[in-house]
């Protein structure tokens, strides 16, 4: 995809992966909207993309709520003519034993990593399919989507394999001109720790913060992250990979997958519940 005079949208966009994809963007040529609840610091993130000679603007958008989304899509094509990318990046994250959640936290979480990127891609995929013109839906998914990276984010990597899944599913429902493209950073160099602001249960204890800061610095720079993000975009990939560690985690999950079916019974005729192949035979015994 030739992104060069396009324009994109990139939820999340005020700081962390968010920003770093905007700056990949802008040096593509490509005109941003910088979509976030935190507008004065994505005003920011604009200001220097601005400086630089790009298209940036700003929209206020609480990504859980469908109405949000469909008033940021209103205003990109508003300022823009036509919009050919969504980067659905916005992510929340907080630290609980899966158990012992606070049920307002996970609706929180899901709300905002799953339900939040359903919306975007609902919103902008409706519209790229009526436009006609090359276009990707984009999503900054997880290490979190292959597996297990630690422990304490159960509710954070449930969301995450979510994502995996849905995107899976939908780039084969879409037509062939809308592209769909998944990021899978493992660390990164992001303020996603003090993503507990917004919390409905308040933010996250100081001591708990100040660690998540500490770790988040060993992390990948941002932009980094975003420029592979949009290189994954120009050449069409589907996985697009920045950390080669998380093959190890992705690996893991294989492992207990592969030693699962080796404890699984034999069928003699295993293909007679194959789901496409009886999905098949249901159509052509309708035709």
């Amino acid at each position: 995809m030739k992104l060069t005079d396009t324009a994109a949208v990139v939820t999340g966009g005020a700081s962390g992966i968010g920003a770093g994809i905007a700056r990949a963007l802008a040096e593509r040529g490509c005109s941003i909207m910088l979509a976030d609840i935190d507008t004065c610091a994505a005003e920011e993130v604009a200001a220097s993309l601005r400086e630089r000679g790009a298209v940036a603007k700003v929209m206020a958008c609480d990504v859980s709520d469908y109405a949000s989304v469909e008033a940021l899509a209103d205003a990109a094509w508003s300022a823009f003519g036509s919009v050919q990318m969504i980067f659905n990046n916005a992510g929340v994250m907080s630290s609980a034993p899966v158990i012992d959640a606070d049920p307002r936290e996970v609706h929180w979480i899901i709300d905002t990593n799953l339900k939040g990127v359903w919306n975007g891609c609902s919103v902008f995929g409706k519209r790229f399919r009526a436009q006609r013109l090359p276009a990707c839906i984009a999503i900054t998914a997880s290490e979190h989507s292959l597996g297990v990276p630690h422990l304490g984010g159960g509710i954070y990597t449930a969301s995450k394999h979510a994502v995996l899944g849905m995107a899976d599913v939908m780039r084969q429902e879409l037509p062939d001109f809308i592209t769909v493209s998944l990021t899978f950073p493992g660390m990164v160099r992001t303020r996603i720790y003090e993503a507990t602001r917004s919390s409905p249960i308040g933010p996250a204890p100081e001591n708990v913060r100040a660690f998540g800061e500490r770790a988040m610095a060993y992390g990948m720079d941002p932009l980094e992250v975003g420029q592979r993000a949009v290189q994954g975009v120009e050449e069409g990939e589907f996985m697009v990979m920045t950390h080669p560690h998380v093959r190890v985690i992705a690996e893991k999950r294989w492992q207990a997958v592969d030693a699962a079916f080796a404890r699984a019974p034999e069928i003699d005729n295993p293909e007679q519940y194959e789901v496409e192949a009886v999905m098949a035979r249901l159509v052509a015994e309708n035709k």
